[in-house]
Parts: structure tokens; sequence; C-alpha cells
């Protein structure tokens, strides 16, 4: 048995597992010159919650890759870019769509909202498709009897 750390909320149930997670966001090819604390976590905010970079990121050695951890919610899809730039159409900067990669996502499962493994291999969701389909199966002989 597993034991997860969870934020209170008012609407806890044991039984449950909160959809959230901590997870690493890496952010290939960033620009070495921007491995700056606030930049990034104002680049992953679309993410999730920027809780806090890697030890080699926050010292900049490693100028290849930034790495952050990230609070995301499991329930919604993780993007696979962010926007780095102005939106503005006569802004000197560059702009670019950063790629990012995620290490340690722990897996969901949508049905019985609990970690560690997804709704195709969720028993009691299997269970409850069995049943549906016994259900199902013994109305449709009491349809025939009559």
């Amino acid at each position: 048995m597993q034991m997860w750390l969870q934020k209170w909320s008012p609407d806890f149930k044991p039984e449950e597992d909160l959809p959230v997670a901590s997870t690493w966001v890496l952010l290939p090819g960033f620009p070495f010159h921007m491995h700056d604390c606030r930049y990034i976590k104002k680049l992953l905010s679309s993410v999730g919650t920027p809780l806090v970079l890697d030890a080699a990121t926050m010292g900049k050695t490693r100028s290849s890759m930034a790495k952050i951890h990230v609070e995301v919610d499991l329930l919604k899809p993780l993007p696979q870019s962010a926007f780095v730039g102005q939106e503005y159409d006569d802004s000197p900067l560059k702009c670019y769509t950063q790629k990012l990669e995620y290490e340690g996502v722990p897996k969901y499962c949508k049905h019985c909202r609990k970690i560690g493994h997804y709704m195709i291999n969720c028993r009691a969701f299997e269970k409850k498709k069995a049943e549906q389909k016994e259900e199902s199966e013994k109305k449709n002989q009491e349809t025939i009897l009559y």
C-alpha cells in the first residue's frame, strides 16, 4: 500500500487520490541566458504551479536544458509546447515555441480516481463493465422469454 501526501480540501474522500501531482518539466534547448527562476516559472505557469528549479538549472551548470518541478492537474492534458516571447507585432524580440518534455508523470485512473494505473488497467472499471454486460444479457434473456 502506498501513501500519498495531499493538500486538504473540503470535498476530501479518503478512497480517492487528488488528481494533482508534481512532475519534472524539461525545456530542451532552452537558451542559457534565459535560465532565470522568475522567467521559467512564469513560462510554465500555464502547465501548472511551478515549485522549484533543479540544481543544475539553478546553478547554471547545464546549458542544454532547463528543468523545473511543477505541480500539474492529471485530469488536464499536458501541453507539449509553450510560447516564448511577446505577442506584439512590433516587438523587436524574436518569438518561438519551446518544446516541453515531462519526466515522472504518475499514472492516474479517471474511473476510480487513484494514482498508480490508467483506466485501461483499472480493475474497478473492468468489474463494472462485466456487471453491466451481465445485466444487459439478463435483460435480453428476460425479453426473449416473454
